[in-house]
């Protein structure tokens, strides 16, 4: 599984802050208008093109310190 490193200091809990950061700017969308006149239609897009190994790494990396954070904590 390959997830993103952890930086040195932070703890689990800053590190799921971190990636959940990374991860709701990478699902940011805008609203695109296509069409003229009468044919205007808006359409939600992706802020942000990004490759798909870097979507799956976040979304390992969120999955991954908060399963570590979890552990850590009992829950």
């Amino acid at each position: 599984m390959d997830v993103f490193e952890r930086i040195p200091g932070y703890s689990n809990k800053e590190m799921v802050e971190k990636c959940a950061m990374i991860l709701s700017i990478l699902d940011t969308k805008i609203e695109k208008t296509t069409g003229r006149g009468k044919n205007v239609t808006t359409v939600l897009v992706k802020k942000y093109k990004t490759h798909k190994e870097v979507y799956d790494r976040a979304v390992n990396s969120l999955a991954y310190y908060k399963k570590l954070y979890e552990q850590e904590n009992g829950i």
